[in-house]
């Protein structure tokens, strides 16, 4: 399967808002929150066929 790289681009979007968000839970010692972010950030980077950067 081809990726069309313009169609990977609101992945890769995603990808970063919510890398951002996760470190910003962390910050606040909001492990749960985190732990919960990190399933949906390990979706997205599934999507994207990457492997996910969430440390949870």
């Amino acid at each position: 399967m081809t990726r069309n790289p313009a169609a990977s681009l609101p992945y890769a979007a995603t990808l970063d808002l919510l890398s951002r968000a996760l470190a910003t839970l962390e910050d606040l010692d909001e492990g749960i929150a985190a732990a919960r972010l990190c399933g949906v950030i390990d979706l997205v980077a599934a999507r994207l066929g990457e492997h996910s950067l969430s440390r949870h």
